[in-house]
């Protein structure tokens, strides 16, 4: 469905961790002291890997022969400083926020969420989101608010969406919904009408295929796609692969598969040791901040802008 016939005042918005009364609620209930989610903590924490990894390129070994590449390493702008706002809660308690002041929606952010419903619902249902037919959706459905699972470790509560449940998968059977627009459409969303005509033609090979469009995805995505999973104790992601337009096919990938590109092959374990590596030294470092700035509002960049070193910079604003 194109985005200008979907209704997104129908679906309910998105709850930052600030002014998620129920994440707040839980973390004084259990003790901790930093209330997080997936889209507000995968961005810092991913630069603890680039630290922690000394700076290892990916692994592409599952790629076949005929694809080449001159690049192992992650994206540019992958790698680019990000930030995070701490916002006092009381009770010396914190929410962990993701700085968007730079992001706007695109074309890419509302399929994301129209898609998602196009995936989960029956097509009689999703058509209900259509800007003539929204009408009928009574307020119990248009106020539904997502399904969260919720972590602790360390200081920290972590949220994370739940998208999708089969109970053939191990573990809990959940897994994350993904939907990925083919590089014409990424190099330059502003102008994606000038790269939907891109199709996936071919399993392999290094232009209109699935494997290109998975060797980007191991460069710019697989490192947030698998620490959302872990942080939601998900087995892996369902990917669905458009133009825009017309959606080529999916792909199931599970965590032990990302793991595999991103940390030395299949079985080393060292994904989820690195997960709580991580999380403990942003544990510290949040403890530092606070320490020296209580009851403020923090604005920490974690930036990684050499192979050999990774800066923390945190600025104060007063309540």
């Amino acid at each position: 469905m194109p985005v200008t016939e979907f209704d997104f005042d129908a679906v309910a918005g998105y709850i930052t961790s600030s002014k998620d009364e129920k994440l707040e609620a839980l973390m004084k209930k259990h003790g901790k002291k930093y209330m997080g989610s997936t889209s507000s903590m995968t961005s810092v924490l991913s630069h603890f890997h680039y630290l922690l990894s000394a700076w290892r390129e990916v692994n592409i070994d599952i790629l076949s022969k005929s694809f080449s590449s001159d690049y192992r390493s992650f994206t540019a702008l992958s790698r680019l400083p990000t930030s995070i706002f701490l916002r006092y809660k009381g009770d010396g308690t914190y929410a962990i926020d993701s700085d968007k002041e730079t992001d706007a929606d695109n074309i890419l952010s509302y399929l994301g969420r129209s898609m998602e419903k196009l995936l989960t619902l029956p097509p009689d249902e999703f058509e209900k989101y259509r800007r003539g037919n929204s009408h009928i959706l009574d307020k119990e459905t248009r106020n539904v608010q997502d399904t969260y699972h919720y972590s602790t470790f360390g200081d920290f509560i972590m949220r994370s969406q739940l998208d999708a449940h089969d109970n053939r998968l191990p573990g809990t059977g959940m897994f994350d919904l993904k939907t990925r627009a083919v590089v014409s459409i990424r190099v330059d969303v502003s102008k994606f009408h000038l790269g939907s005509g891109y199709q996936i033609k071919t399993r392999t090979g290094n232009w209109e295929s699935f494997e290109r469009e998975y060797f980007d995805m191991i460069r710019a995505a697989f490192l947030k796609y698998s620490l959302q999973v872990r942080m939601g104790r998900m087995d892996g992601i369902f990917v669905a692969f458009h133009n825009t337009e017309k959606i080529f096919g999916f792909q199931y990938i599970s965590l032990d598969e990302m793991d595999a590109a991103l940390h030395e092959g299949p079985g080393s374990g060292i994904g989820a040791q690195e997960f709580k590596m991580s999380l403990s030294l942003l544990n510290k470092l949040l403890d530092h901040a606070t320490a020296k700035f209580p009851r403020k509002v923090k604005h920490v960049t974690a930036s990684s802008p050499q192979k050999d070193a990774n800066t923390v910079q945190v600025t104060s604003y007063p309540l």
